[in-house]
């Protein structure tokens, strides 16, 4: 059994067709996902600062609040920049399209893919 295989130029042309029609549902996906990792991520952030000012969580322990300060920080943050990343990247998705893409499909004809597998 060949583990690798000579891919011919019907299956990269037939593989950014599949990209094409893909683009718009998982530019989609990412941007609902980084909006949603960002809303709850400032959800959260809102909620525990707001249980830290009504003295719910009793702050007089020094060394448990730096810990959970550093640990709900940093998680935060990362969400933050997560979220912001699939935003952006999913926006980006939707906006910018890739010459080199559209001038490959539309200088291949469609036919030729269709007995050639």
């Amino acid at each position: 059994m060949r583990w690798t295989r000579r891919v011919s130029d019907a299956d990269v042309v037939e593989g950014v067709r599949r990209f094409e029609r893909n683009r718009r549902t998982i530019a989609a996906f990412l941007v609902g996902t980084g909006l949603l990792v960002v809303t709850g991520a400032v959800v959260v952030g809102l909620w525990f600062h707001r249980g830290w000012k009504s003295a719910e969580i009793a702050p007089s322990v020094d060394d448990m609040t730096f810990f959970i300060g550093l640990t709900l920080g940093s998680t935060l943050s990362g969400s933050l920049v997560a979220g912001s990343h699939c935003v952006g990247h999913g926006i980006g998705m939707m906006i910018w399209r890739d010459r080199r893409n559209e001038l490959l499909l539309s200088l291949w004809p469609s036919h030729d893919l269709k007995g050639k597998r």
